[in-house]
């Protein structure tokens, strides 16, 4: 029979090596626990609050404030596991674990926050899926992306800086390999901004976490970015006559444009080189016109087109302080330059 000469030849093996790594790519073995009985898995220190197998396309974010639905809408199906973890008897970390129900990649991506946190990311965990991942997110054991939860709550804040992280991927280790019969075989980090603060956190005292991190504009030096965005606030509403009205953010949106644009060579509506935006040798002022001048085509005060002194002032303090933090202007102490 043909089929048997392919096999006396090598071929006829190869091909089912092949056809079977093809099958068994992504899929659960027989031992594996159904989504719905992940609710009765124990963990140290943490509860398991939600195990619900999500149809394609069917999942809704839980909170306000998220981007448009039509990332979700083309989600696989899934199971999402929600748990509440509490490491310290004052922690209330919830974390949220996503694992396609087909098609695994058998690895993890737990994926990072953004300011203060205090939400789950979904469209990161969204992603992850969308890419055949076992995600996981946390809020870091507060709700709010405000640092009004760390008064009186030290544990609190020990949360917020590494353990909610840690103990984020401990546990969805955990479930991960009581969903699929099996552990990660590779994880990984993957965080911008607060995130890549987390990140490089994680390599520092967890470097067994992950086998490898994706640390993006991290906020690391913290500290120091919270005590500039502090001397900023206080010197921009400093007197009423400073503070800038949302409304009137167009104003030096548009004015920045026209001054600049064009200096990395195409007009497009984007600076894409800020470093060629010229400045003065004593201050972080913008030479030309345009930057925050504009004509005056209101009644004055809040309903004018244009920034009144102290607005002005307020303006270029922002602008020293975004000069210095990206190396290519002067600082705070040149915000009051011509």
């Amino acid at each position: 029979m043909p089929f048997v000469n392919r096999l006396n030849t090598g071929i006829g093996p190869a091909f089912f090596a092949v056809l079977l790594a093809i099958l068994a790519f992504g899929a659960r073995p027989a031992d594996a626990a159904s989504c719905e009985s992940l609710v009765s898995v124990s963990l140290a220190n943490a509860t398991i609050t939600l195990a619900q197998s999500v149809a394609a396309g069917a999942f809704t974010p839980p909170t306000t404030g998220q981007p448009a639905t039509a990332q979700f809408g083309h989600l696989p199906a899934f199971c999402r596991v929600t748990a509440t973890l509490a490491p310290s008897s004052d922690s209330d970390i919830r974390i949220e674990v996503w694992m396609p129900a087909s098609g695994w990649n058998g690895k993890l991506q737990a994926v990072g926050n953004g300011g203060w946190a205090g939400v789950i990311s979904y469209p990161a965990l969204a992603a992850g899926v969308a890419g055949g991942y076992a995600a996981a997110s946390t809020d870091t054991g507060h709700r709010g992306n405000t640092v009004t939860f760390a008064v009186g709550h030290p544990e609190q804040v020990v949360d917020m800086a590494y353990r909610a992280v840690h103990e984020m991927t401990v546990q969805a280790k955990a479930i991960i390999n009581a969903y699929y019969g099996g552990a990660p075989k590779l994880s990984f980090w993957n965080g911008c901004s607060t995130g890549g603060r987390q990140g490089i956190t994680e390599a520092a005292k967890y470097p067994g976490d992950f086998d490898a991190i994706v640390a993006g504009a991290s906020a690391i030096n913290w500290m120091h970015l919270h005590a500039a965005r502090m001397a900023l606030n206080a010197f921009v509403n400093r007197s009423e006559d400073g503070y800038i009205p949302p409304a009137k953010y167009p104003i030096i949106h548009d004015a920045v444009l026209q001054a600049c644009d064009a200096l990395d060579g195409v007009k497009d509506g984007i600076i894409e080189n800020p470093a060629r935006v010229p400045l003065r040798s004593q201050g972080a002022r913008l030479q030309g016109h345009g930057w925050a001048r504009m004509p005056d085509v209101g009644a004055g005060g809040d309903g004018s087109r244009a920034l009144r002194p102290g607005q002005e002032s307020a303006n270029r303090c922002g602008r020293a302080a975004c000069f210095a933090a990206a190396g290519i202007g002067a600082g705070l102490g040149d915000a009051g330059g011509p």
